[in-house]
């Protein structure tokens, strides 16, 4: 899944979790839950992506979050508190850390093992959809933890 699609997830966790570090560790886990529905398309299946590729999709997608995070706070619809940071952090970090180990060219040990990890939780009950059915499969796992978080909030 895209960052985009962790972050209202986030919110919901952050929003009913007071403890910031335990909203920070239940939105890690919910990244692999998320994480294990199907949800890359078949054209990816073969494709090779750059560095820069995954770098400008990174940017694309840390941009796409901001302005998510602009409508909410401009709607009044963002309650910042330290929880909701944590766990929005917490649920993009094993991206990150993912991102990470390919830029630093998989020279770093603990991040191989967290690739590993990450890659097999991927694969689950993984299987390649066709183009648009993974689009939907995004856009409904973006869609309803953000109705879910505003229904929440008010």
């Amino acid at each position: 899944m895209y960052l985009t699609v962790h972050a209202p997830t986030s919110l919901i966790i952050g929003s009913q979790i007071q403890n910031p570090i335990l909203a920070f560790v239940l939105a890690f886990i919910f990244h692999f839950i998320l994480d294990i529905i199907p949800h890359d398309s078949i054209k990816t299946k073969n494709k090779k992506y750059t560095i820069k590729q995954f770098f400008l999709m990174g940017v694309a997608d840390f941009c796409c979050i901001l302005i998510l995070f602009i409508i909410l706070w401009n709607t009044n619809n963002l309650k910042l508190n330290y929880s909701i940071i944590f766990a929005f952090f917490g649920g993009i970090l094993p991206d990150i850390l993912w991102g990470l180990n390919l830029l630093f060219k998989r020279k770093i040990k603990i991040l191989n093992y967290f690739h590993k990890l990450h890659s097999k939780n991927d694969k689950l009950i993984y299987s390649y959809l066709p183009t648009w059915v993974a689009l939907v499969a995004q856009t409904l796992f973006f869609i309803i933890p953000l109705w879910i978080y505003l229904k929440i909030i008010h």
